[in-house]
């Protein structure tokens, strides 16, 4: 099943890089996320049998009758071949499913436990130096989008001194946080429906799926190169999104402004956020993706 999902995931990347901007942004993320979701298929482990089943009791058996009917030599010879039958027999018997599952419930256990941990230390980090906005115009420009995009739930906005990029976090306490710096109107209106789009996007929920993929599939390059590729359609999608109807002067703008804060940000970002600008990988593509 996982060779089949790194087969179809090879084939479209070849695909989708030959045909380029002929296909959608949305539908690209659609079938990232369908493959991400095959990477997710519960396996079903069967304890008690191992990967291989050798049976060689019927063939020592054989060669010891053999060598009672031979003389010392050949008795010797057929013991020691037994022995070295009974050897490789025990080996092969060996629990190696087990072991193999425990290496990768290990492996998964930390990967799992390191996701955890960046998580809940950046949110220990944010109740402790994070400050709720409370600046009037600041507050007033959050609501205006939100009327403006339909979002009816309640989002919470904070500034966090060591962030360099806006982010989205959170499934029940939604939270926008802002670096604490000087905002223009505009940089404000285009912030908060970027991070917006993300949260009608539901990309805090597919970031999960893909830490959990990657957790599950650690061994497993293709896994976190196709996460890494649901993810950055997602940003695609998102900024398709909200430059849909907008002229060349405001592509212009957003597009600057995202290479600005590209420069500023961490290289590392957060687990189960949506930074304004998550990653530093196929920029080049973005930004195509931003003035066409």
């Amino acid at each position: 099943m996982v060779l089949s999902s790194n087969s179809i995931f090879l084939f479209l990347s070849l695909l989708f890089a030959i045909l380029k901007s002929k296909i959608s942004v949305k539908v690209k993320y659609f079938i990232w996320f369908l493959i991400l979701l095959s990477f997710l298929f519960p396996i079903r482990p069967q304890f008690g049998s191992g990967l291989i089943r050798l049976s060689t009791g019927a063939t020592v058996q054989t060669a010891v009758r053999a060598g009672q009917t031979s003389g010392g030599q050949a008795v010797s010879q057929v013991a020691e071949k037994a022995s070295q039958a009974n050897l490789w027999e025990a080996f092969l018997g060996l629990p190696w499913f087990e072991i193999f599952f425990v290496i990768w419930l290990l492996g998964c256990a930390f990967h799992l436990g390191k996701y955890a941990y960046s998580y809940i230390r950046f949110k220990k980090m944010l109740q402790r130096w994070g400050t709720e906005v409370e600046d009037e115009e600041t507050l007033f420009q959050l609501q205006l989008i939100k009327e403006r995009m339909g979002v009816k739930s309640k989002i919470r906005l904070l500034h966090y001194p060591m962030t360099q990029s806006p982010m989205l976090l959170g499934f029940r306490d939604i939270l926008i946080v802002l670096p604490e710096l000087d905002y223009t109107e505009e940089e404000l209106q285009l912030i908060f429906q970027h991070e917006l789009t993300h949260y009608q996007h539901y990309d805090a929920l597919i970031n999960l799926f893909a830490i959990l993929a990657k957790s599950l599939h650690w061994f497993n390059p293709v896994v976190r190169f196709a996460c890494r590729e649901t993810q950055e359609a997602g940003e695609m999608y998102c900024d398709y999104d909200v430059l849909s109807r907008k002229d060349t002067a405001y592509r212009t703008f957003y597009g600057e402004t995202i290479l600005t804060m590209i420069d500023r940000s961490k290289k590392t970002p957060i687990a189960l956020t949506t930074c304004f600008c998550s990653y530093k990988f196929n920029l080049k593509r973005r930004i195509i993706g931003i003035c066409l």
